[in-house]
């Protein structure tokens, strides 16, 4: 990945953060703002190199669409695949309103959604927690 060092008028340096490579100068004209990282922070995207995850979300996101047109509510505000099939949901004020039992169906109905995607041989674990990572409950075979 390069990195602006210098500007002069409208030619940019460009250096490598890799050593074997050298640097150069481009044209402003030529480069774009990469609005990338911002789309996907504000569509709670999430940027995936597991396919069973990029799965995963597919049926998720048709459940929490379903969800959003039954109940009004959105009970998740973001999903993270942090690794070793653990798939983590960080819960929305509106999760807060929904009784205990209900909290147990949809985190029953999401693990489900991710054992279908990876496969029933295979040991996962979903997290449901809180903004600040406190884990509220968890669902594991």
């Amino acid at each position: 990945m390069s990195q602006s060092s210098a500007r002069t008028s409208a030619w940019i340096e460009v250096k490598s953060k890799d050593s074997d490579l050298k640097s150069g100068w481009i044209h402003a004209t030529l480069l774009s703002k990469d609005t990338t990282a911002e789309q996907l922070i504000n569509s709670n995207a999430t940027i995936s190199s597991d396919p069973l995850f990029d799965l995963f979300m597919q049926a998720f996101n048709q459940y929490q669409s379903k969800l959003k047109t039954n109940t009004g509510h959105t009970y998740f505000a973001k999903v993270e695949n942090p690794g070793n099939r653990v798939i983590q949901l960080t819960i929305t004020d509106d999760w807060l309103n929904v009784s205990r039992p209900e909290r147990d169906v949809q985190l029953t109905e999401i693990f489900n959604i991710w054992n279908a995607a990876v496969g029933d041989d295979v040991p996962i674990t979903v997290d449901i927690i809180d903004r600040d990572g406190t884990r509220l409950l968890s669902k594991f075979k």
